[in-house]
Order: structure tokens, then C-alpha cells, then sequence
């Protein structure tokens, strides 16, 4: 499951709506949708194992830019934490710009390594 959070400003301030997603492709395509039809303009995502190669593919592939950024560089504050949470601290972190993206090698360089 991916949950995620947009964030726009509107005139009546900030709207975020959160959503989850499957992680097969049929719903990693609803979820590029999602983003498209709420005209997002950048999808801050955490890389946690390897399971974040799939969805960084189908966002980059529908020409949504996207940053990928380490877990402990974002942390929010310790105690109570669940996904949504998490989802919310990121979209707000991104609409701020205050992330910093790691490293993601191009598809001919991954494929070499």
C-alpha cells in the first residue's frame, strides 16, 4: 500500500486530500492519474528498501517529477506515527521545498550497476 497526500493552496488555503493506493500496476496508474487530475507538479516519495523502484518507474513514465529522499532526512517529530502522518509531513515538506533528493541513477546507469 502507498498512502498519499497532495497539498494545493487555494483561496480558501491549504487543501490536502489523502489517499491510498495499491502497489500492483493497475494501481500504481490509478495513482498517477490521481496526481495528474489534481495537477501536482512534484511527488516527494521516501526510498524504504527496494520497494520504492516501482512506483518511482510508473511516476517518472507519466512524466510526474519526482524526487526520492532518504527516510532520516525527513523524520518528523518521534512518538505516534503512521503512514498518513507520514504522507501528510511529506507533502508539506515538498511544498515548502525543503527536501533534498538523493540519488537516482539514470536507467542506463542502473542497469550497468
Amino acid at each position: 500500500m502507498v498512502m498519499v497526500t497532495t497539498r494545493k493552496e487555494t483561496e480558501q488555503g491549504i487543501e490536502e486530500i489523502t489517499q491510498s493506493f495499491g502497489t500492483l500496476k493497475k494501481e500504481r496508474l490509478k495513482l498517477c492519474h490521481f496526481l495528474k487530475q489534481h495537477d501536482i507538479e512534484l511527488a516527494v516519495m521516501e526510498s524504504t528498501g527496494v520497494y520504492w523502484k516501482s512506483i518511482y518507474h510508473s511516476l517518472v513514465t507519466a512524466g510526474i517529477k519526482t524526487q526520492v529522499v532518504n527516510a532520516r532526512h525527513v523524520k518528523n517529530v518521534p512518538g505516534r506515527k503512521t503512514d498518513v502522518i507520514d504522507s501528510q509531513w511529506l507533502a508539506s515538506l515538498g511544498h515548502y521545498g525543503l527536501v533534498r533528493s538523493s540519488f537516482v541513477p539514470a536507467p542506463q546507469q542502473e542497469q550497468l550497476r
